[in-house]
């Protein structure tokens, strides 16, 4: 029951500083990044707008779970 209880607790915690600085660190080189390649390649308009959505969406996510994880080494 403690245990129901703390796994509860845990994901309603709030972020804590460092862990929404490495993820706003993540997100941002992901996007600068994803728009270098596009630009490389020489994508036409639609084609980098269709990628830089679900590079955002993958980025996001990934950079979520790194920042929890990054935070807890860090601390």
């Amino acid at each position: 029951m403690q245990k129901k209880q703390t796994d509860q607790e845990e994901k309603k915690k709030t972020p804590t500083p460092l862990e929404t600085i490495i993820f706003t660190a993540i997100v941002l080189v992901g996007m600068l990044l994803t728009a270098g390649v596009a630009k490389l390649l020489r994508l036409d308009q639609d084609t980098t707008l269709i990628i830089e959505i679900i590079a955002f969406v993958v980025v996001v996510l990934g950079g979520n779970y790194l920042s929890k994880i990054l935070a807890k080494k860090l601390d």
